[in-house]
This record gives C-alpha cells, structure tokens and sequence, in this order.
C-alpha cells in the first residue's frame, strides 16, 4: 500500500534539503527525479530507507550521516560519566534511567534535523520534568521482575549511550534478567548500528544483535530469522523511539514503548504535545484502537 501524502511530503522536504546540502548542482535534478518516481511506490515503512539508497549512490557513501552521527555520539558520550552520578544518586534508579533514555530520543534526523548540541544538552539536563503514567510503571516493574529475556530495540545514536546506561542499571537492580539489545544492520537515518551500540558499552551488558536490514525501525517483514527469533523468546519488549512504534504497535509481542511524540499525526491520535514523552504499551494504554484510523491514513501495511 502506498504511503499517504502527507508522508510523502515530508520525506520529499528532507531529501530535497539533503540534496541541496550535499548533492553537486549539476546533479540534483535527476536525484530528486529518481528519488520521486521510487518513492511514490514505497509503502510506508520504506520510505526513507528507499531515497537514502539512492542518495548513496549520488555521494558515493554508505553512510550518508556519518558526520552528525559521530558528533552527537561522542556530545553524549562526553556526559555519560555526570549523567551515571545522577542515576547512582536516585530514589529510584530504573524510574530515572527511563527518563534519560527517553529524552535521548530527542535526537532525529527526520523530525529535528537542525538539532543543536546546546538543545541536546539542556534537553537531556531537564529529564527531572519528565513525568508519566505511574500505574503503568508499576505494571512494567512487576513484568520485569518475572521476566527472563528482555528485549530492547534501540533507536538513535547517541541515545544508545543512555540506553546503555538503562542496560547497566537494569543489570545492577536485576542480575539474573538476559537483555539482548537490536540496533539496524546497516547506516539508515540516525538509527544506531553494531558500531555505535559497541562504543556506547552496552555489550558489557546484553547481547546486540541486529535486525538484518536498512530500515527505519524494526520492521517485522524485513528482519532476520535471528532478530526474529530473539523476539520470540521476549518476555518484555523495549522499544525506543517513533519508528520502532511505528512498525511493532499491534504486533503479538509485549511492548513498551519510549519515544517523543514528533508527528502531529501521532499527537493527534495519542493525545499528547508535539515532543511529549510516551511511555506506553499495547496490553494497557489500548494504544491498537487509538491509533488504527492514523495507521491508515498514513498507508501503514504490515505485509
């Protein structure tokens, strides 16, 4: 099923600008004329995976970001050690280590692409202010606790150095829980690979294995057996971020999602403000009938 116009649009500003940035002049016309005659037949889920393909060719790069990439890595990297002294001063270590993580989400090159290291940081500064449903965090502290595997799927770089330091805790309150951690397989947007994942630490506390493809998210019909079957073997699901929701909201697994609320589509259907934090699940937040009439505007198809 194609994606909805309003998607379209908002790949074809991005691609545009990074055309006009990094594409010679002389070029960019047939870039935006390939892009164009590809991308009205990508369904949803692949629509960026599918300009970024072609934009490799045309900079001759696999990793068309790599230059932001490694610098908001290395701006949270740079933090790890203030933020950790946080945590080891908290009430309550797992409800703050969520809130980082969750704030790291901030960083997207989709929907904050002029994102400044200064608004990075007072961002990741302000998580105290971060406040959600405590009745659900309740529910997931008592799933956790009978949990064995945990799965999380990682969204960002950048945001992985805050995510391994939600692995670090989780193993320090919880030492007998496995977590095994799914970052993409390939340089695709602001999506952490085995790369970032490795220089974040986290494999000092879970195994990384990765999805298998080059798209946003981690998109069921696209992953490897063995991304699959780590999933299978879940008994809770992390997911980090607006893409993961995107392609595992309504799947068979149990979720929880983390991410900044950035599309005012999903606003609209989630009640919430633009750049809100969402910590939410399939089993209790009814998130399946809240956002079934936007799935389908936006062309959503999970064939």
């Amino acid at each position: 099923m194609p994606a909805s116009e309003a998607c379209l649009e908002c790949n074809r500003k991005r691609y545009t600008k990074f055309a006009n940035d990094n594409i010679d002049k002389d070029k960019i016309a047939n870039f935006l004329e390939e892009v164009e005659e590809a991308i009205v037949k990508a369904p949803y889920q692949e629509l960026e995976s599918t300009w970024e393909r072609i934009a490799r060719k045309y900079v001759k790069s696999d990793d068309i970001h790599k230059k932001e990439k490694e610098m908001y890595q290395q701006c949270i990297l740079s933090m790890k050690d203030d933020i950790e002294k946080m945590l080891d001063e908290s009430d309550d270590i797992i409800n703050d280590a969520i809130k980082f993580a969750i704030a790291g989400n901030v960083i997207d090159f989709a929907t904050r692409p002029d994102l400044t290291l200064e608004e990075l940081k007072e961002v990741i500064n302000g998580v105290k202010n971060i406040k959600f449903d405590e009745e659900l965090y309740s529910k997931f502290i008592e799933e956790l606790e009978n949990a064995k595997e945990v799965v999380i799927l990682l969204d960002n770089v950048g945001e992985v150095v805050l995510d391994s330091l939600l692995c670090k805790k989780l193993k320090t309150v919880y030492p007998d829980k496995h977590i095994t951690v799914v970052p993409a397989s390939y340089p695709i947007s602001s999506d952490t690979t085995a790369k970032e994942a490795y220089e974040s630490g986290i494999a000092d506390y879970a195994d990384i294995v990765p999805n298998g493809n080059d798209i946003v998210g981690t998109y069921l019909p696209k992953c490897s057996k063995e991304c699959i079957d780590v999933l299978d073997r879940a008994d809770i699901i992390i997911s980090k971020g607006m893409a993961n929701f995107e392609v595992m909201s309504g799947s068979k697994y149990n979720v929880y999602y983390f991410f900044l609320c950035k599309c005012k589509f999903y606003c609209e259907a989630l009640d919430a403000e633009m750049m809100q934090e969402m910590f939410i699940s399939d089993k209790y937040s009814n998130v399946g009938k809240r956002m079934e009439k936007t799935w389908k505007e936006l062309g959503r198809t999970d064939e």
